[in-house]
């Protein structure tokens, strides 16, 4: 009965997950431009923010959907996406975009807000994706379902 109800609720609490997640992002490019006053800081910030959108979309339609075969990521695919995702938006950064955010964040803290622009874009790419598409968000979302049989909560 518990599951009937959450199967029927899922679909209206995935657009309002949606919803939530793009005011988010909103938000997140909001306060960084009301809270950098340099240009300059603005810019590395929006370009690592972009290109991490970027590199989302190219390890979901690459690796996601290799390793899916069109179901939900199990935990050590969403860890393995993930850590390509980083490495790739480290490529995709550069040496020197690298050492332009380190200048301007607290030290030891460049993956931490990198992975959290991953997470970010992760989120606003399966706003757009189709329904039942394999995605790292439908991973997060399949793991802690107690109605799917085989994964643990």
């Amino acid at each position: 009965m518990l599951g009937q109800l959450f199967q029927q609720a899922l679909p209206g609490l995935e657009a309002l997950l949606a919803a939530s997640i793009s005011f988010l992002v909103f938000k997140a490019t909001q306060w960084i431009n009301a809270h950098t006053q340099s240009a300059v800081v603005n810019g590395i910030l929006m370009r690592a923010l972009n290109t991490a959108t970027v590199v989302v979309q190219e390890v979901e339609q690459t690796f996601v959907a290799k390793a899916t075969g069109g179901g939900p990521l199990d935990e050590a695919q969403a860890k393995a996406a993930l850590d390509a995702a980083l490495a790739k938006l480290k490529e995709h950064l550069g040496p020197k975009g690298i050492a332009e955010l380190e200048a301007i964040i607290q030290p030891g803290q460049l993956n931490q807000i990198l992975i959290s622009y991953i997470e970010a874009a992760v989120h606003q790419v399966n706003l757009t994706a189709p329904t039942g598409a394999p995605s790292l968000a439908a991973a997060r979302i399949s793991q802690s379902d107690p109605t799917k049989p085989g994964v643990e909560p």
